[in-house]
Formats: structure tokens, C-alpha cells, sequence
């Protein structure tokens, strides 16, 4: 092996690392996202729900409001 392919050989090795470095760094930041993202979705179905709730109160007392008012009159 010539001394230029023996530069070349450590040239792609050394890129080589460096990519599976950037690769492992990516998949490490990958899964922190999904984690967050799996964290968010928690979040929100709990504000659904919790709207809901409300609505559904909202909408009972609204009911009560109008049956008292109309037995009321």
C-alpha cells in the first residue's frame, strides 16, 4: 500500500467515526424529542379530557339556569 492510499485510508476512517459519532449523537437527540413529544400528547389528551369536563358542566348548568328560570316565570 502506497503512502496516499494509506493518507486516504486514514482520511475515511476518520470520517467514518465521525459520522457514526454524528449518527449515535442523532439518534440519542431522537429519542429525547420522542420522548418530549410522547410528554406533550400526555399533556394535551389531559386538557381534552379536562375541557370536556367543563363543557359538559357548562352545559348542565346552562340547562339548570333555563328550566329554573322557565318554571321561574
Amino acid at each position: 500500500m502506497t503512502e496516499d492510499e494509506k493518507k486516504l485510508l486514514n482520511i475515511f476512517e476518520a470520517r467514518l467515526r465521525h459520522l457514526l459519532f454524528l449518527y449515535d449523537e442523532l439518534e440519542r437527540e431522537n429519542a429525547k424529542l420522542n420522548q418530549l413529544l410522547k410528554e406533550e400528547k400526555e399533556k394535551y389528551e389531559k386538557i381534552l379530557g379536562d375541557y370536556k369536563e367543563l363543557e359538559a358542566k357548562y352545559t348542565n348548568t346552562k340547562i339548570r339556569l333555563t328550566n329554573i328560570l322557565q318554571n321561574f316565570l
